[in-house]
């Protein structure tokens, strides 16, 4: 058995990272370990928009509303290198919660937590028919009751952006060790034996940041019975496809399809990339009738017959938990999930804003066990 640590981290992701970040700050002999590569899978294949969450406010979420801005604020005066500020468009609809009465209420409140949090983003606003063709020509003649207008934050570089989570990590003494699959994981003596082809490492706190593929990378053996088995059967694939042009260089441009799918354009260099569609990891039909299904809807909402298969130059894919199966197709936690027994710590996320939240959260959840094996 190899030497003995406070943290091991299992799974290279974002969320991996996260963990891995807060756990150095608090001064943890801390190894992360990837199967693969660091910020790969998932990680990778993101949109690379990093939201305010100004959409949550149609759930009335004040609170996610908040760590979203407040987490988005943190990077872009943390990172201006890699992230930067996204103007964003959304026609509005001519009633209902999309209309510019209730827009222009919500947009107030959202202006006034970026100004509370001191986000360096503008305030959202409503513009009229003329005032967002202007700013998006793409989308003249199909504004008829204007646009809202507000600004995310785009992640330009995201390889960079991990080099540079990684070195932080590093330099805060953690270890991350690449290409290193781990099997399983044994309760004995109260810590965790972590278990490697070659051998295993000695650790008192685990965290599993596997997301939904810990089911086929983790075997969990506790005596005590106290390990957890936090559900990730239930799981979906997200794609996003990168297309050889732009609607517009400057701007991300929100529209729903006729079935009631949001959909982002999102500038990517000289490309574009849109995004989400989701579907059950388990469904029959193949990936190549999902972007087909995808592609078809998104010609619909965009009003633009050259998003079509010739067009596209890559897919992002990856894979997400999910609760269950809606009418517009799988529904996502609206928040992560951490639980922790005996000094295990299951974390389950969808979303890259709050990764540094969740590793705040998880080392607040690991701190009683940590705290009993150093005493």
């Amino acid at each position: 058995m190899g030497p003995g640590v406070d943290v091991t981290i299992i799974g290279g992701g974002i969320t991996g990272l996260g963990v891995a970040l807060e756990a150095t700050r608090w001064g943890f002999h801390t190894v992360l370990c990837e199967r693969e590569k660091i910020g790969a899978g998932t990680s990778a294949n993101s949109l690379r928009i990093i939201h305010g969450g100004f959409r949550y406010l149609q759930h009335f979420n004040v609170k996610r509303v908040i760590e979203s801005a407040r987490e988005q604020r943190y990077w872009l005066k943390e990172t201006p290198q890699f992230i930067k500020p996204l103007p964003c468009l959304a026609p509005l609809t001519k009633s209902g919660l999309g209309s510019a009465v209730p827009i222009r209420a919500a947009a107030a409140l959202y202006g006034t937590i970026l100004k509370a949090l001191g986000s360096p983003l503008d305030s959202p606003r409503v513009l009229s028919r003329k005032e967002s063709e202007q700013r998006c020509p793409a989308l003249v003649g199909q504004v008829p009751h204007g646009a809202l207008y507000w600004q995310d934050a785009i992640l330009e570089d995201p390889a960079g952006f991990v080099r540079f989570l990684s070195e932080k990590i590093v330099e805060a003494g953690g270890e991350l060790r690449e290409d290193t699959a781990v099997h399983g994981l044994s309760r004995i003596n109260g810590h965790w034996q972590v278990n490697f082809p070659a051998g295993a490492l000695d650790s008192q706190v685990v965290v599993d940041a596997c997301g939904v593929s810990r089911r086929e990378v983790l075997q969990i053996s506790d005596p005590a019975g106290g390990a957890l088995d936090m559900d990730s059967k239930l799981a979906c694939v997200a794609i996003n496809l990168e297309f050889d042009f732009q609607i517009d260089a400057t701007v991300a441009i929100g529209r729903r399809s006729p079935s009631g799918r949001l959909f982002f354009a999102v500038p990517r260099g000289k490309h574009m990339a849109i995004g989400t569609w989701y579907y059950p990891k388990s469904q029959t039909l193949s990936d190549k009738t999902e972007e087909d299904c995808f592609l078809a809807e998104l010609r619909l909402a965009f009003c633009n017959n050259n998003l079509v298969r010739e067009r596209v130059c890559s897919v992002d894919r990856g894979a997400l938990p999910m609760k269950r199966v809606g009418d517009h197709g799988p529904v996502l936690y609206g928040r992560h999930q951490i639980n922790e027994s005996n000094g295990l710590v299951q974390v389950m996320s969808t979303k890259y804003t709050t990764f540094r939240l969740v590793g705040i959260e998880a080392m607040r959840a690991a701190r009683a066990a940590l705290r009993v094996a150093l005493s």
